[in-house]
């Protein structure tokens, strides 16, 4: 059985609101200016340290460039890239997710960047290198728990399925990440095994009451609530939640070991504004950015000639331990497996 929080439905109204705004945008925000460009990114803290780092330094490097935010998620911005392919764009820069930016690389939605005009790229680590996008930042999945309540600290994707603690299991649709602990749990293979030979498993919180959040913001405040008490997230959002007045709150990184994710920038083949794009991938790869990012949202660098505070790497970077234990989980098969995954969750899961 599930239950949905009253929070949701105030992100619900939120949504609603933010949606007639992307609407208006897109209809009339096109940069139809040499001097305009119109990116499509996410709302909340994300988009203030995108406008606090990013736009700043763009002030420096291109002061006349005027940039348009279209909000939204990686769901409301990946059908509309592709609904536009041949056609005039919308978008002159597109954030999204890895697995996102891999799916519309194979669809040869994207323009292969040239280097020269992003001068910065050659910083970006090797395992991030790749000609159609850049990177920004990155993470991986690991526990996020009430220490009140969850005692000892838990080292096992396992408690997410203990009937020990129905009703406190706070679930944000991030239905990978989910799948990936019901697969690792049960000893199964994530890099070479199919995943869905584990679904049996996931179901499983269909008995344990678990409440679903609208967005990982919702989450992180039903946990500081204690309204839930157990969950999985992003190492850097649970870094977050180390800050004063959340002390009871933790990050645990689980014995199966887990994935990381990225998120960064391209450029649509049907951009309006290719040489603001550029100047705009080109800020978000700046020292600036990627030091503010990391210290103020927990996600790390994806470059080589920034360094962040030893305080910072241990809330949000990995041991050595730890880092043996990362799968390298190929974003083709992410996406190889998004369809059904979402039409099984919907169906069988959240029925």
């Amino acid at each position: 059985m599930k239950t949905r929080t009253a929070s949701v439905l105030a992100l619900a109204l939120a949504a609603l609101i933010s949606s007639a705004a992307i609407l208006t945008l897109s209809a009339c925000g096109e940069s139809k200016k040499n001097n305009e460009i119109v990116v499509a990114t996410y709302a909340g803290r994300y988009q203030e340290l995108l406008t606090k780092y990013v736009l700043a330094k763009l002030k420096e490097t291109s002061p006349d460039l005027k940039v348009i935010y279209a909000l939204g998620t990686d769901n409301e911005h990946n059908p509309k890239i592709l609904a536009e392919k041949g056609g005039k764009g919308t978008f002159d820069v597109v954030l999204l997710s890895a697995t996102s930016l891999a799916r519309h690389k194979e669809n040869e939605l994207l323009l292969k960047l040239d280097d020269s005009r992003v001068p910065n790229k050659k910083y970006v680590l090797d395992q991030f290198q790749d000609d159609y996008f850049i990177p920004q930042i990155y993470s991986a999945m690991t526990l996020a728990y009430n220490k009140t309540h969850v005692v000892p600290k838990p080292d096992s994707w396992n408690i997410l399925y203990d009937p020990a603690y129905k009703g406190k299991i706070g679930l944000f649709t991030m239905r990978p990440n989910w799948l990936f602990t019901a697969v690792v749990s049960e000893g199964g293979d994530p890099v070479n095994g199919d995943w869905f030979d584990y679904f049996d498993k996931l179901l499983k919180l269909r008995d344990l009451d678990i409440k679903i959040y609208g967005s990982q913001d919702a989450l992180v405040a039903g946990l500081q609530s204690g309204e839930v008490w157990l969950s999985l997230n992003w190492r850097a959002r649970n870094a977050l939640l180390t800050v004063p007045g959340s002390e009871d709150l933790g990050d645990a990184f689980p014995k199966e070991g887990t994935y990381a994710t990225w998120y960064g920038a391209a450029i649509p083949q049907n951009a309006n504004n290719v040489e603001g794009a550029y100047a705009f991938l080109d800020a978000m790869l700046s020292i600036e950015a990627e030091k503010g990012f990391g210290e103020e949202m927990g996600y790390s660098p994806t470059v080589s000639n920034v360094s962040l505070s030893p305080e910072i790497l241990s809330k949000i970077g990995f041991s050595p331990e730890e880092t043996a234990k990362i799968y390298n989980v190929s974003d083709a098969y992410l996406n190889s497996i998004e369809d059904t995954l979402r039409a099984r969750w919907d169906q069988e899961l959240l029925r």
